[in-house]
């Protein structure tokens, strides 16, 4: 027999298997009680990601999302280049209220790339622009995990951010989006319009979900003093809710069912295994070591780290694992720099390992539900951003404190 079953175990199982390795070559055996503690290490977070990507999935189901991309359809016979600023910013927008990218590319990215192809993108370079665009949203915040895990384990509160991590990610959607599709867009010649019968009317019912999720979420931020936070998973219901009010959505138990599905339930449990080999890092005295290693370093040497441990090796043991492992300690090595600004450049280089083997979880995901087989073409697309990325972050981690003072 020819034919063999391939399977592949999730990197989840990968890191639970080194977490207990590592703690029985240490002495410590199998200890349950904290393996079982670094499961509930980043459960909060887990709630936010499913919360999210149920309201991201409801809202699609009731057809605002593919009513939006019907009107941006008009708009690319019209000013193509102005469409794809507003392709890249709706990929922003899933990322910014689960802290990942591959929601946006499940939601949006679907939705955008036959748009791009139609336009002229080859199918290489459109999933490039949308696994790009789904990088830069889940680290824009108002959701940011990467600095979450790093603000939780130094007591820093998650504060502070709201103009810092913008600053960083959306000059490098503009650019990225020009570099990509300049060429395109001025050479795009739209055929002949299409009239189409029975169109749902665009109301202000569309978009009130959204409005209502952004109310909950930054009110609670600008006027703390008066207006309670109910925390972002009952932000995301709250929304939810009004999507019902505003629409009708068939089919809700299959839809709920598609939201916490693979890959996004292959994300939560990566998350809670990472919390794992953190607890499990901390029992062993690998992560102080980590700690220690990094402080001694000279600034020099610092910097450097940081463009290579947090992308590549956060392609290894994925954008959280990186944070948890490497992030933490390269802040508190910085800690004549502001620490706010370190950690977001931290956070986007962190987010990056969302490109990169050997997970790539981002773009692995966008070549899968694009139906786009080379990932190797797809990251020599990437790769040139990827390096300006890098440097950008970077240039905001050595110039945090002047950052700090317009920003913070």
């Amino acid at each position: 027999m020819r034919k063999m079953i391939h399977y592949r175990l999730p990197v989840a199982f990968w890191l639970l298997g080194a977490s207990v390795i590592l703690s029985a070559l240490y002495g410590f055996g199998a200890p349950l009680g904290q393996l079982i503690e670094g499961e509930f290490g980043y459960l909060n977070i887990v709630v936010v990601i499913l919360a999210g990507v149920m309201f991201l999935r409801v809202y699609e189901a009731s057809g605002a999302i593919a009513l939006l991309m019907e009107r941006l359809s008009r708009l690319m016979d019209r000013r193509p280049m102005t469409f794809l600023f507003i392709v890249m910013a709706l990929l922003y927008v899933p990322g910014m209220f689960t802290g990942l990218g591959v929601p946006a590319v499940l939601i949006v990215g679907g939705l955008a790339f036959p748009l791009l192809t139609k336009m002229g993108f080859s199918p290489e370079r459109a999933a490039a622009f949308i696994s790009l665009g789904a990088m830069y949203g889940s680290v824009t915040g108002p959701l940011n995990i990467p600095v979450m895990i790093i603000a939780c384990a130094i007591n820093m509160p998650y504060e502070g951010f709201g103009l810092v991590l913008p600053a960083i990610t959306v000059p490098l959607g503009v650019v990225t989006a020009l570099a990509l599709g300049w060429k395109t867009a001025h050479g795009f010649v739209p055929a002949a319009a299409e009239t189409q019968k029975g169109e749902r009317v665009f109301t202000p019912t569309v978009v009130l979900p959204v409005l209502v999720l952004l109310l909950l979420v930054g009110l609670p931020r600008l006027l703390p003093r008066y207006v309670p936070d109910f925390g972002t998973p009952l932000a995301f219901f709250a929304a939810m809710l009004c999507v019902f009010l505003c629409g009708h959505v068939r089919g809700m138990g299959t839809v709920l069912l598609r939201a916490i599905d693979s890959p996004v339930l292959d994300t939560a449990a990566l998350l809670l295994s990472v919390g794992v080999l953190v607890q499990i890092a901390t029992l062993t005295g690998i992560k102080g070591d980590i700690i220690t290693a990094c402080m001694s370093l000279p600034a020099a040497g610092i910097y450097a780290v940081l463009l290579i441990a947090l992308p590549v090796l956060g392609g290894a043991v994925s954008m959280l694992g990186g944070a948890a492992l490497f992030g933490l300690p390269l802040v508190l090595a910085l800690l004549g720099h502001n620490t706010i600004v370190v950690t977001a450049g931290c956070s986007v280089l962190c987010a990056l390992s969302q490109l990169l083997p050997p997970t790539a979880i981002v773009g692995k995901v966008a070549c899968e539900v694009l139906g786009v087989d080379d990932y190797g073409r797809v990251l020599r697309v990437m790769m040139p951003y990827i390096v300006l990325t890098a440097l950008f972050s970077l240039l905001f981690v050595i110039g945090s404190n002047a950052v700090a003072g317009a920003l913070v």
